[in-house]
């Protein structure tokens, strides 16, 4: 996380002598995931965190004269919520230590007020995430043109010598490969679901979100669904925090761990390479959080916001199984789930989203966001078991053997590269016993040391 700009202070209370200080460094010290609690400027001024921003507002209990002029908030984000006192109360006791390395002349802990947030430190806010710069798409259009091309290229680099006859037979169309997507990605949230130990929920989103970027530009027949999908998972438990081991990870594999285990080393790479090493996902857990901390403190009228919980879940399960999450934002997701579950649960959420959340002229392109997304999410069928096994047969005659596993061709490839490593380590050994020599000569002025037999 990084503080944009120097802000002033005086060292008020510390001994310390005026002047600026950069918090940018200091800063890195936030931990990634750990619920924060920042308290009042020394100036009279509000320090607080906007997930990922620090923000500088005027201090309402105006404990202290502030320095600078009332001014509109520097920097805000739009969107935040206040935290409860009792939240904020347990976080002040947990936390012992200054958060986000700012030390306590900059940052006091002298109360708790409404204006105080909780957050979740440490991240690219999602407006300028590599998530949205590099993996957010307009419509579904676009989406659709890019899985064409992809599968028109392979066809193209295996198919040269073919008629279009013999291509339409032999390969998968764009069309099949999307559905042999949709069973694998149902395939990958089962494995999740049935993981010991537990998977984070965070963890399972993540794979999902790799396994549609990976096939946005490659093709099925290039690399199997059922491959790419496990090292998705297990890439997902890295960047995810959630710590288990290749070999509690295999366990979890029906049939030959060693051979899955190589599976998921060699193509672990690939896969991040793929996703141009775009590992940070934003999922909309954390603005469902928000949202609903939001209704228990604004709209009080809505009773027992908790209820909606299991809706928002069960919706959140589906829409992941969609193209939802590569066209509209986290925070749109998650909005769509909230709205889903009132109604579901027979709540009125109507007068919260029009005259609280949002103004009149952003209105209406929310709401074709969240009528969109509940559509989608309504259309999730899984494709028919009888179709999936056809479609499997089809490509198991027409995908690349180059990276087919038990294929002649593979095995052959992979022995030429240890024999290659093998070989230039060989080749490096002999390096260092040469120079080895060479320095031995040098320092006792010998070009050889005889036996004493030859003597």
């Amino acid at each position: 996380m990084k503080l944009k700009g120097r802000w002033e202070r005086e060292g008020i209370g510390t001994g310390n002598g005026g002047g600026s200080i950069d918090c940018t460094a200091r800063s890195q010290a936030l931990p990634s995931h750990r619920w924060l609690r920042v308290d009042r400027w020394t100036h009279g001024y509000v320090l607080q965190v906007l997930s990922p921003r620090v923000v500088l507002f005027p201090d309402p209990a105006g404990t202290q004269a502030p320095r600078y002029p009332p001014a509109t908030p520097i920097d805000v984000d739009q969107g935040y919520v206040p935290a409860r006192h009792d939240e904020m109360e347990k976080t002040k006791r947990r936390m012992k230590t200054t958060p986000g390395g700012i030390s306590k002349d900059v940052c006091g802990w002298s109360h708790v007020r409404f204006s105080t947030v909780l957050v979740k430190g440490g991240a690219t806010m999602f407006p300028q995430s590599s998530q949205n710069r590099y993996w957010m798409f307009s419509d579904e259009n676009d989406l659709t043109a890019l899985r064409e091309k992809t599968n028109a290229e392979f066809i193209e680099r295996h198919g040269a010598n073919m008629t279009s006859e013999e291509r339409e037979e032999h390969f998968l169309s764009h069309t099949e490969e999307r559905t042999l997507l949709r069973f694998y990605e149902l395939q990958l949230r089962d494995f999740c679901r049935r993981f010991t130990p537990s998977m984070p929920r965070a963890t399972v989103a993540t794979a999902l979100h790799y396994f549609k970027r990976f096939y946005l530009r490659n093709s099925v027949m290039d690399y199997h669904p059922k491959e790419i999908l496990v090292t998705c998972v297990y890439l997902a438990c890295k960047v995810e925090e959630f710590n288990v081991s290749i070999y509690q990870f295999v366990a979890n594999i029906k049939g030959d761990r060693e051979k899955a285990s190589d599976i998921i080393l060699n193509n672990e790479l690939l896969l991040m390479q793929q996703l141009n090493y775009n590992l940070t996902v934003h999922n909309p857990f954390r603005p469902v959080e928000g949202l609903i901390i939001d209704i228990k403190t604004r709209y009080v009228s809505l009773e027992n916001p908790e209820r909606l919980r299991p809706y928002i879940d069960e919706f959140l399960e589906r829409v992941f199984l969609t193209d939802s999450v590569l066209l509209y934002a986290p925070s749109q997701v998650a909005l769509a789930a909230t709205l889903h579950a009132a109604s579901r649960a027979s709540a009125n959420l109507d007068n919260y989203v029009t005259d609280i959340l949002f103004s009149k002229e952003h209105l209406g392109c929310i709401i074709e966001a969240v009528r969109k997304i509940r559509s989608m999410a309504k259309c999730v069928e899984p494709p028919s078991r009888d179709v999936v096994r056809a479609l499997e047969k089809k490509l198991e005659k027409c995908r690349n053997q180059e990276n087919n596993p038990d294929s002649d061709i593979y095995k052959q490839r992979m022995q030429e590269m240890l024999d290659e490593e093998d070989l230039q380590e060989n080749e490096k050994y002999a390096k260092i016993i040469q120079d080895q020599a060479a320095h031995d000569e040098k320092i006792l002025g010998v070009s050889k040391v005889l036996s004493p037999s030859v003597l």
